[in-house]
């Protein structure tokens, strides 16, 4: 009788350890992440997704701004780049705040608004012979924008400091045309940084409208 309750027991044992080793299988296979290989990637390579920096996270797509179609749209965050190509090779490139009329306007909005500029350009754009522009690049972050001048305007500044006010330079960038009392303290931080690198200006009208715009 004893034998046959040792052999008893012994089985009830195995059985335990059996039960014991499925229910740990399958709580590692609950936890281990499902990952799906592409083709020409090793399997013995493991792919993790870093998500302990915000910045690696994907964006909340309610912080873009977008149209009722679902296209991106911008805003008075995004950022204006104006890249103008000049006869000889000449070519200068801007950064600056996005105008009020431009705010809240998908692609094909941008696209018309260029179009009905181009029609009726600016006196500085007019005197530069602009013949193209071209919205390059457009996303809710940034927006450039190419203008393609034919004109060989002749008559080319630059603005630099003395004396923390701005002074205007020939072409030579010694020869001194004319000194102003527009103080640094005046301009944007994105003009200052231009005029400390010798900003470019092209043409008179470009020129005047400058001085115009800051000791009116």
């Amino acid at each position: 009788m004893s034998k046959v309750y040792r052999i008893s027991l012994i089985c009830v044992m195995v059985l335990a350890m059996f039960a014991l080793c499925v229910l740990l299988y399958r709580y590692e296979e609950r936890d281990v992440p499902y990952v799906e290989y592409s083709s020409n990637q090793n399997p013995s390579e493991t792919i993790t997704a870093d998500v302990s920096h915000p910045e690696n996270a994907m964006p909340d797509q309610d912080d873009v701004a977008v149209a009722a179609d679902g296209s991106d749209v911008t805003t008075a965050d995004t950022e204006l780049i104006i890249v103008e190509n000049y006869p000889g090779g000449l070519c200068r490139q801007s950064e600056t705040e996005l105008p009020e009329e431009m705010i809240g306007k998908n692609r094909n909005d941008l696209d018309e608004l260029l179009e009905s500029y181009c029609s009726q350009p600016d006196s500085i754009d007019i005197e530069k012979g602009l013949y193209r522009l071209e919205l390059t690049v457009f996303s809710a972050g940034s927006v450039t924008i190419e203008k393609s001048y034919h004109n060989e305007v002749m008559d080319y500044y630059y603005l630099a400091f003395a004396d923390d006010c701005v002074t205007v330079y020939r072409e030579d960038k010694k020869t001194v045309l004319l000194t102003t009392d527009i103080h640094r303290d005046q301009l944007t931080t994105a003009l200052t940084e231009e005029i400390l690198n010798f900003k470019l200006i092209v043409g008179n009208a470009e020129l005047f409208d400058f001085l115009e715009t800051y000791t009116s």
